[in-house]
């Protein structure tokens, strides 16, 4: 399962982040590591992005990045 399989309001553990390394090392610096809690708070205009809370504070990530986030659901 993806963070693009979840529902508003859902949650998850994230146990796979599956994008290229430069994109991981950048998710990692702002704090978005495997193990930890997300929530699906919304999707953008138009389902182009995707903002999740990671901790206390939001991310809004593409979807393309979304998909390949593998969570598993709470």
């Amino acid at each position: 399962m993806t963070v693009m399989d979840l529902k508003k309001g859902e949650s998850g553990i994230v146990t796979k982040i599956d994008v290229k390394p430069k994109i991981k090392l950048r998710l990692m610096e702002i704090g978005l590591l495997s193990g930890l809690k997300i929530t699906l708070v919304r999707f953008g205009p138009l389902f182009s992005t995707v903002e999740i809370k990671v901790g206390n504070f939001y991310l809004a990530i593409r979807k393309s990045i979304a998909s390949k986030i593998v969570v598993n659901k709470l």
